[in-house]
């Protein structure tokens, strides 16, 4: 995948894209208790007018039901950029021979 190709991808394939990098079973596993049963972890639906984000999980083993997404508990978690604009500064900082400073990430993202 170039990054023409991952510029072009919407929120929820990015998404998506992360979970399979961090979950390459398919299956979810809750970052507050390590719980990966597919019995104990459901999926939430979206829903845009209760404010439902796509892409949360809520763990049964956790107590409270604790609820989570695939950032919750990395660098990605609480960021105002999105996880598109993640994945082209990682693709870029991943494919420079000798990494990529902070101004050309700017000139390269505007």
């Amino acid at each position: 995948m170039t990054i023409n190709d991952l510029r072009k991808l919407s929120e929820d394939e990015a998404r998506e894209l992360f979970e399979q990098v961090m979950w390459p079973d398919g299956q979810p596993v809750c970052p507050h208790c390590g719980n990966c049963s597919p019995k104990r972890i459901g999926k939430v639906k979206a829903n845009p007018a209760k404010r439902v984000r796509a892409g949360l999980y809520v763990c049964k083993d956790c107590p409270g039901r604790r609820q989570f997404t695939v950032t919750t508990n990395t660098v990605f978690h609480g960021s105002k950029f999105s996880l598109t604009k993640w994945l082209e500064i990682i693709t870029s900082m991943c494919s420079a021979k000798f990494g990529t400073s902070t101004q050309q990430l700017r000139r390269e993202n505007n």
